[in-house]
């Protein structure tokens, strides 16, 4: 079936063992709101940027957000040790941390290896997108788009999920 759909598409197809792995795998659910937090933590919520001088959203990725994405991907990772150890029986192997999931998926787009935060900024397949933003009321800059889709779906159906599993599993959620 995998390798029908990877004609039909014209793209890679791998079957994962359960639907449990996907939901799972570390992507938007942490990138964009680990993202969005190491960026805009000390925001007002009012102040303008200039759009000039926004880093690009994963070329421009700083410590302080390599370092949000990795404690979410963390909090995961401790999810999937808890569902292995009370379900042996469950196959988690598919489910791999966040730097080997997008260096295995990007392996002929990355330059740098080395590190998350070297992953994300030297990353061809990422290098030109940006923040979600709309124009401030001044005319001039622009403000997060708390209306995106980070905040639409990321943080509702990714971020909460994840913060329940690992609730209902007895996982410490510190930084979720």
């Amino acid at each position: 079936m995998a390798n029908l759909v990877s004609l039909i598409y014209a793209t890679p197809t791998v079957v994962i063992p359960n639907f449990l792995c996907l939901t799972l795998t570390p992507s938007n659910q942490i990138i964009h709101p680990g993202r969005v937090y190491g960026y805009f933590k000390d925001w007002d919520g009012k102040t303008g940027y200039d759009p000039k001088k926004l880093p690009l959203l994963y070329g421009g990725l700083d410590d302080a957000s390599a370092d949000a994405i990795q404690s979410l991907d963390d909090e995961i990772q401790a999810i999937k040790r808890e569902i292995t150890r009370r379900y042996p029986q469950i196959d988690m192997s598919s489910l791999n941390p966040i730097k080997q999931r997008i260096s295995d998926n990007y392996k002929d787009s990355i330059k740098d290896f080395s590190t998350l935060k070297s992953v994300f900024n030297t990353n061809d397949g990422y290098a030109k997108n940006v923040f979600p933003t709309v124009p401030h009321p001044d005319g001039k800059s622009v403000v997060l788009n708390t209306k995106s889709r980070f905040f639409s779906e990321d943080i509702p159906y990714g971020l909460v999920i994840l913060k329940n599993m690992g609730d209902i599993l007895g996982v410490p959620m510190k930084f979720t």
